[in-house]
């Protein structure tokens, strides 16, 4: 059974409908990112990317932060999900948007070309924040 599942199963409401109703701010909103990354994460980051290279200048924090977490993860995936959703190559957007040794950096990263260097935490990582989430809600 799939937490979501779960959860609806002894709450009677989604996850999403509870996180909506009960918290707000800042921590609402990490929430909610964390939960759509958690249902389809290659295309919540392949947004995230195209996020922050669209609109006025680039959104370096959040350009860099996407990279960095997910080079080792599922890159790959991220780069055909983001051809399939904007019809371009993600990589090409990435050298179109920056510059010098910052670019030659975040190429590396999209493309998946870094030494693998993951830990066991990221693993958990998910799992972790629903059951903290889960205490939180049925512990008011």
């Amino acid at each position: 059974m799939v937490i979501e599942d779960f959860y609806y199963s002894l709450a009677d409401k989604t996850l999403l409908q509870t996180i909506e109703k009960e918290f707000s701010g800042d921590f609402k909103d990490a929430l909610i990112g964390i939960y759509y990354s958690m249902l389809n994460p290659a295309e919540y980051y392949a947004k995230k990317i195209h996020d922050s290279l669209y609109g006025l200048g680039t959104n370096d924090n959040t350009l860099i932060r996407v990279l960095v977490t997910r080079y080792e993860e599922d890159m790959p995936l991220i780069n055909e999900v983001y051809k399939k959703l904007y019809d371009a190559d993600m990589i090409e957007d990435i050298i179109d948007d920056t510059s010098g040794s910052y670019k030659t950096l975040l190429v590396s990263l999209a493309s998946g070309k870094l030494v693998n260097t993951s830990s066991y935490i990221k693993t958990y990582i998910k799992e972790i924040f629903i059951f903290i989430l889960c205490f939180i809600i049925f512990n008011k």
